[in-house]
């Protein structure tokens, strides 16, 4: 069981969640059981805010969506269901309170019940791909709905999502042979409603059939809208000024303002009633404040962090969100401004997990953060070093220890408040380890030096040819402790007094990751990045063949069947049977890979972190949502001639349509470090999909998907599809 790992991904394993004060529940990223637990509520950046009846949405990166029922004083996460790729919610509106519609490019998803749960919405075959991405959209009931997208084309649906069917496109878009950009769109009721294409307002009266021009805007486009009744609304834009409605769009009037709102950009306006705005810029710099229906503009500054969409929740009271996860609250309608998160700052690149309820991070300078809650939480501590930190370690809740790269080791007996320095007599460790307050291991080139008084004094541990040995880490491996180097592997069961060297394969030559569950079971990766195992305390070893990673950056092993694979995408992978099969969780649904640091508190808990960040999530479900799905696949042929075409097909069950498979192959001979291959298909409405490969020898193939806002992933079980022997 990994306490902790020098690679640039972490899990640690934990109990269940209870988050701090800024949210009474804990938040989930992407369609995952993992929680953040810093940043609090949670990490990052939002862009869209939509208030109905006292309740507020928030939504922007990675498909990050919360509800907060009493003005961002708490939040709850609710899992989109949006995909891993191109996930940003672009556009969110909020029906009833319970009722929300929101988009990513290609993305459709609705919640009837507050986000309890999500579908999706048809409205295209793939959430990845489209043939023109969703801009915006428009419910003005439950059942009538609409879509509009960067080609101007407009989609009606008359129940609520399921089907679809095409309206007129407005003069001017491209879908009218046109090439100006459609930006918002707004429905008041079934059949009137109005949609901006450049600086042109147009309004309809029969469902979309046709749009009539009724306002000329001045300024650079980027028109939207903010309506307070079903007759009642504002237009805004880019330095396009402030415009007024009052018939539902039919006719619109200019509102003489002072000039600041004209000479901003606007990404957001939000009105508690017909005089009360507040409006953010698209740089995120400001936020405007009107008390005249916007006549007069007051420019603040709500936080130290960009600020990108505004709304509020009662007359007096608004929310703003923005960059970096910052969210700030406003109790007198803007004048005053209050951030509702907390965070504990740094730059973490390493772990170190001293109990199922007690870890660290740090490795990014003398910064430091702690929890004591399993994960749920993390709280900075000063410590005393004058350089970064190299390793640290809590064995109880008063005394830590500390090493840094000025090769100083210090010691806390109150939790970190004061520290005294200790005297290394000339050893200079690499790691250390203390499995309880007066035992005190130091790894480095020769071996291993272990203290029994609290680091007061230091003898050298083990006998002969170990005395010797290199090692650069050391892993908690249930009551065990495993040392290791590049070369070197040894353990010991007795808390450090006596340790006993492990084989490796010859077909090892360099050691690159290292985790054990216990004295026999144990995962490594070598100098290719190929997965090992033993179940016989390193007697044998056997190399993993059905991963499907090509980069392993990370890897923590609960016990003999579960663990924890970060291959630098941004995903976390599980197995339960030891390695056979993998599944796929993406808590953080990045477009762009990050790497993830991983190790193990207990047997369903773990903390994820994004190194060099102060990003951190935490498990008590082993990242698994508890809802079951089921992922086969098959080949149309069990061995095939060489070079020519054949299927791989599969199913998905339980499935909606439109989930992202994807398999990977590998020739069965594959020689250390031979990349992996792999196709992405999508699931059809009957829940099969298909890809065609083709192949020169035997090759194994595995699949996986990630899961979506109600459903686990999982990974098939692999299939070999051989070459036909000559005749």
């Amino acid at each position: 069981m990994s306490k902790r790992l020098l690679t640039f991904v972490l899990v640690v394993i934990a109990v269940p969640l209870a988050l701090a004060s800024t949210a009474s529940a804990a938040v989930v990223a992407g369609n995952t059981g993992w929680f953040w637990s810093n940043p609090l509520p949670q990490g990052n950046t939002l862009t869209k805010v939509d208030t109905i009846a006292g309740r507020a949405y928030v939504a922007g990166e990675a498909g990050t969506i919360m509800r907060s029922d009493n003005g961002g004083a708490s939040w709850a996460g609710i899992r989109s269901g949006l995909p891993a790729a191109l996930s940003d919610v672009k556009t969110i509106r909020a029906i009833t309170p319970d009722t929300v519609i929101f988009a990513s490019d290609c993305g459709l998803r609705r919640t009837d019940d507050g986000g309890a749960t999500v579908r999706r919405l048809p409205w295209s075959s793939s959430d990845v791909s489209c043939a023109s991405p969703i801009v915006s959209l428009s419910f003005p009931t439950a059942s009538n709905g609409y879509l509009l997208l960067a080609t101007g084309e407009i989609f009606q649906t008359q129940d609520g999502g399921d089907t679809w069917r095409k309206v007129t496109a407005p003069t001017g878009t491209p879908a009218a042979g046109g090439g100006t950009a459609p930006h918002d769109i707004w429905f008041s009721s079934p059949t009137a409603g109005v949609v901006s294409v450049g600086t042109n307002i147009y309004y309809t009266t029969d469902a979309g059939a046709s749009w009539t021009a009724v306002q000329a805007v001045p300024g650079l486009g980027s028109l939207r809208y903010e309506f307070i009744s079903a007759t009642e609304g504002f237009a805004f834009g880019n330095k396009s000024g402030l415009y007024k409605t009052v018939n539902g769009g039919a006719t619109w009037a200019l509102v003489a303002g002072d000039g600041t709102i004209e000479g901003n950009a606007v990404s957001s306006l939000s009105c508690a009633d017909a005089t009360a705005c507040l409006a953010a810029t698209s740089d995120g710099a400001s936020i405007l404040r009107t008390t005249d229906g916007g006549l007069t503009w007051t420019t603040l500054k709500a936080s130290t962090r960009a600020t990108y969409a505004v709304g509020f929740t009662t007359a007096t009271h608004a929310i703003a969100v923005g960059a970096g996860s910052v969210i700030v609250a406003t109790e007198d309608a803007g004048q005053n401004w209050t951030p509702l998160n907390s965070e504990a700052a740094g730059q973490y690149f390493r772990a170190h997990v001293d109990s199922p309820t007690s870890a660290v991070l740090f490795g990014g300078g003398t910064a430091m953060a702690r929890t004591t809650d399993a994960g749920a939480s993390f709280k900075p501590i000063v410590t005393y070093a004058q350089a970064p930190i190299l390793d640290a370690a809590f064995p109880t809740a008063q005394r830590g220890y500390v090493l840094d790269t000025r090769n100083e080791l210090t010691r806390s007996d109150n939790g970190g408040i004061t520290w005294r320095v200790l005297d290394l007599a000339g050893a200079r460790p690499n790691a250390l380890f203390s499995p309880n307050e007066k035992t005190l291991l130091l790894v480095g080139s020769k071996g291993v030096r272990r203290s029994s008084d609290a680091g007061i004094s230091f003898k050298t541990a083990g006998k002969g040819k170990f005395r010797k040995l290199k090692f650069a880490s050391v892993d908690k491996a249930g009551s065990a402790i495993v040392v290791y180097g590049s070369s070197n592997i040894a353990l010991s069961k007795n808390e450090g007094k006596d340790w006993k060297l492990i084989t490796k394969s010859k077909k090892i030559k360099t050691i690159k990751l290292l985790d054990f569950a216990d004295a026999n079971n144990g995962f490594l990766t070598d100098q290719n990045g190929e997965l090992w195992s033993t179940k016989s305390g390193g007697k044998n070893w056997t190399r993993i063949d059905t991963t499907g990673f090509n980069t392993i950056k990370s890897l923590a092993l609960t016990d003999s069947k579960h663990g924890y694979i970060a291959d630098g995408s941004g995903s976390v992978f599980v197995t339960a049977d030891g390695g056979k099969t993998w599944s796929q969780q993406s808590p953080f649904l990045n477009k762009n890979p990050v790497s993830t640091l991983l190790a193990v508190l207990s047997s369903k808990g773990a903390i994820l972190v994004i190194p060099g960040t102060n990003r951190i999530l935490a498990t008590s479900t082993f990242g698994q949502i508890g809802t079951p799905s089921t992922l086969k696949i098959k080949p149309s042929k069990a061995t095939v001639k060489k070079n020519t075409e054949f299927t791989v097909s599969g199913t998905l069950a339980p499935s909606q349509g439109g989930e992202q498979v994807t398999v990977l192959a590998r020739q069965t001979d594959a020689k250390g470090g031979k990349k992996w291959v792999k196709q992405t298909a999508t699931v059809s409405l009957g829940g099969t999909f298909t890809t065609t490969w083709k192949i020169s020898k035997a090759t194994i193939f595995v699949a996986r998907w990630a899961g979506d806002a109600t459903h686990d992933g999982d990974g098939a079980n692999p299939i070999i599809v051989k070459l036909k022997k000559k005749k």
